[in-house]
């Protein structure tokens, strides 16, 4: 019987926050304790994904685990610029987790890029547009020393335009909400199947086609806006029984595949969860999108949403 293929994607993110003029980040009231936001969320997030801790019965702490080898994730430049030069020993496990999950992985890591300022990409121009994508691509060769299979899209903001620009620039994959899907059809079919209202079937990908007639494609990956909502906003992560409840759930109305993606300042103090959630789900595996694409090629095409400029299901927000 075929194993679910489980994956979370992560995508990590602040905006620069330094003074131009002295390149440092100044205090912050709202971030108290701390100096600010960034060193805040450091503290509450992206350090404690790097060295989760897991613990026993007896809560003594059983193993320290990467987080970050676990699941799919991007992490935006703006932010590696900083954590590369603050806190190097958190940056330095996020670049270790995609190593492993490279060789892991039979060549697919689990790390993907961004477009590189944060920038909304349908309401750019044409140029803004393709130097957004070079840019978050080139920075992610920088630093992960290999070419980013998928680039996230801000906002998971997307039109024909962008979805033709990440073709060009060689793409293999994207992720999405399910409210952007306007229609599907079994590929090589001429009757559209409407999916609107996110009612697309999350549980597979799609094949998207390039407009001017090549039949270059890029596949895409619908989150599961459910689970990504428990996650976010409903208090899923309090326990991993709860986590790994709301997961099998969704296995066994979905089947083969179970995908959601979040800001992954969700994870915070309880980092641990993932952890102990990612091995105690019978019947599935953990995975990425990399070697879901390698796995099962798409058989379905999609139709994007022309009213969809950005996700109408909000992913859930940390300063």
């Amino acid at each position: 019987m075929e194993r679910t293929a489980l994956i979370v994607h992560g995508h990590f993110y602040q905006p620069p926050r330094e003074n131009p003029w002295t390149g440092s980040i100044e205090r912050q009231a709202g971030a108290r304790p701390f100096a600010n936001w960034n060193e805040r969320v450091h503290a509450e997030s992206y350090r404690p994904n790097a060295f989760a801790r897991v613990l026993d019965h007896y809560g003594r702490i059983e193993r320290v685990v990467n987080n970050y080898s676990l699941i799919n994730f991007n992490f935006g430049p703006t932010l590696c610029n900083w954590l590369e030069r603050t806190h190097p020993e958190t940056y330095a496990r996020v670049l270790e987790a995609d190593r492993e999950s490279v060789t892991a992985r039979g060549g697919h890591g689990n790390a993907i890029a961004q477009g590189y300022h944060h920038a909304i990409l349908p309401l750019c121009n044409e140029r803004d547009l393709r130097t957004e994508i070079r840019w978050g691509l080139a920075d992610f060769r920088r630093r992960f020393r290999r070419d980013a299979e998928s680039l996230w899209l801000p906002e998971t903001a997307c039109d024909d335009r962008t979805l033709g620009a990440l073709i060009d620039a060689g793409l293999s994959y994207v992720i999405l909400s399910p409210f952007q899907a306007q229609r599907v059809r079994p590929i090589g079919a001429s009757v559209w199947e409407s999916v609107v209202g996110g009612t697309i079937d999350t549980s597979r990908a799609y094949r998207y086609f390039h407009r001017d007639g090549s039949n270059r494609s890029l596949a895409i990956f619908f989150y599961d806006g459910e689970i990504a909502k428990s996650v976010a906003f409903d208090g899923v992560l309090a326990s991993s029984r709860l986590l790994v409840g709301r997961i099998e759930r969704a296995a066994s109305s979905r089947g083969r595949l179970v995908n959601f993606a979040t800001d992954g300042e969700t994870y915070g103090r309880s980092s641990s969860r993932w952890a102990e959630t990612s091995s105690a789900i019978p019947g599935s595996r953990a995975t990425t999108m990399s070697n879901c694409c390698s796995e099962r090629a798409p058989e379905r095409s999609f139709s994007a949403s022309t009213r969809a400029a950005r996700t109408t299901t909000p992913l859930g927000r940390a300063r």
